[in-house]
């Protein structure tokens, strides 16, 4: 067994986990940015499913029925859970850099504009056709890119859930989206079961980092925790457009 490998493995999971833990998301893209350093892109997607599985799994079930959340937001979960082996698929012919570029474009204009006071809203009658959309790109997304966020977290702000709810919600769409890549990476042939071993080495790094980051988040008021959410969404989309520029 590589130490080494171990070491930078448990270092990723256990600062994406502190984020995950203040922000109720944001361990997959966080884990995948500081993966990326050291893996390419195929691997590092690989790598995430296990904590990311894992600690989602945790999160998903909060003061409310997961199966409560999954019937008002079916759409986007059906939508997001069927479309990432597009996106695996097309992960062979299209430029994966330009993807992440794009996505983390979206993502800074998106926080930029939350940050600034804007903020979005989607009616009630609206949520079943706009949710179905954003998951399904989100998943196409996920498929090329590993990252889960966009644009089902700009959905899920835009329906004004709680703190509680938010955090919930995202434990279980992010759930689904790791079983899916899971899936689809292995039909696809890009899961070994080495990589499925040293995935497993970070389940326990990103769950003490998520303990740690909860317990900042506990601590925080509601305007306080959605001005963090947008930070991170800033810095994360801030990475993933400039970080292909000097690779």
């Amino acid at each position: 067994m590589d130490y080494q490998l171990i070491a930078i493995l448990v270092a990723a999971f256990l600062t994406a986990g502190v984020v995950k833990g203040v922000v109720g998301l944001g361990l997959p893209t966080v884990s995948l940015a500081l993966l990326c350093l050291t893996f390419d892109i195929a691997a590092a997607m690989a790598l995430l499913l296990a904590p990311s599985l894992l600690t989602n799994l945790w999160q998903s079930f909060g003061s409310s029925s997961p199966l409560r959340l999954f019937k008002g937001l079916w759409p986007l979960y059906c939508g997001s859970t069927f479309s990432v082996a597009l996106g695996v698929y097309a992960f062979t012919f299209l430029n994966v850099d330009f993807a992440e570029q794009l996505l983390g474009l979206l993502l800074v204009i998106y926080a930029a504009l939350s940050l600034s006071g804007r903020h979005f809203a989607i009616q009630e009658n609206q949520i079943g056709l706009i949710g179905g959309v954003a998951g399904s790109l989100t998943g196409i997304l996920t498929g090329l890119t590993g990252s889960f966020v966009v644009p089902s977290i700009m959905f899920l702000q835009a329906i004004r859930l709680s703190v509680a709810e938010f955090v919930q919600a995202t434990g279980l769409l992010f759930s689904l989206l790791t079983l899916s890549l899971g899936f689809s990476l292995f039909i696809a042939g890009r899961l070994s079961v080495d990589i499925t071993m040293y995935s497993l080495s970070g389940v326990v790094p990103a769950f003490i980092g998520m303990f740690i980051g909860y317990q900042i988040r506990t601590k925080l008021k509601m305007e306080t925790f959605r001005m963090l959410l947008n930070c991170g969404l800033l810095i994360i989309g801030f990475e993933m457009l400039l970080v292909p520029l000097f690779s």
